[in-house]
C-alpha cells in the first residue's frame, strides 16, 4: 500500500496509464494487441488517501497462457520505462486532455468530488483541480515516473493470483 501526496498521486496516475489505461499502454499492447493472449487487460491504482494505495493488474486469458501472461506482466511492470518516450508522450497528451475536457455525467463529477474530499480537499476546490492537474501533468518527466515506478513496484512485493472460472477444475 502507498500513501502519497497530490503530485505523487498524479505521477502514479501517469504510471497506471503507461501500464494499463490507454490503447498505447504497455500491458494492453503486449498482452492483447501484439500477442492476442487476452480479451481484457485492466486494473490500476486503487485506494484512499491517507490509508494508502495498491496497484493491481487483471488479465482474462486462457489457462494455457497464464505463465506467458505472468511473464509479460512482470517484464512490463518491473523493467525500466526509460525507453518508453513515445508512450510517455501519448499518455501525457491524453491526461492533459482529460484535465481540459472534464467529465460529462453527474456521477463522474460526484466521484471526483468524493475523491477530492477523501484526499482532504474541499468540494469547492474541484473547479481548480483540472487546471492544477494539467499544469502538474505537463511538468512531469519520464524520469520522475521511472523513479516512482522503481520505488513503488518492487518485484519482491508483487504477487500473481490465478483464479479459475466457477465449475472448472
Amino acid at each position: 500500500h502507498l500513501c502519497v501526496p497530490q503530485r505523487d498521486y498524479l505521477i502514479l496516475k501517469f504510471l497506471g496509464y503507461i501500464l494499463l489505461h490507454s490503447e498505447v499502454s504497455l500491458l494492453q499492447s503486449e498482452i492483447r494487441g501484439n500477442r492476442g493472449f487476452a480479451y481484457a487487460v485492466y486494473g490500476g491504482l486503487f485506494g484512499e488517501h491517507p490509508l494508502g494505495y495498491y496497484f493491481m493488474v487483471c488479465v482474462e486469458t486462457l489457462a494455457a497462457r497464464v505463465d506467458e501472461v505472468r511473464e509479460i506482466i512482470d517484464k512490463c511492470v518491473h523493467n525500466s520505462f526509460n525507453n518508453q518516450k513515445k508512450i510517455f508522450e501519448e499518455v501525457q497528451e491524453n491526461l492533459i486532455d482529460w484535465c481540459s475536457i472534464g467529465w460529462e455525467s453527474p456521477a463522474e463529477w460526484a466521484g471526483l468530488i468524493l475523491n477530492m474530499v477523501a484526499r482532504v480537499f474541499s468540494p469547492k476546490s474541484v473547479e481548480k483541480y483540472f487546471p492544477y492537474a494539467a499544469k502538474v501533468i505537463s511538468a512531469i518527466t519520464l524520469d520522475e515516473v521511472e523513479i516512482v515506478r522503481s520505488m513503488m513496484l518492487k518485484p519482491e512485493r508483487f504477487s500473481t493470483v490465478v483464479i479459475k472460472p466457477c465449475g472448472k477444475s
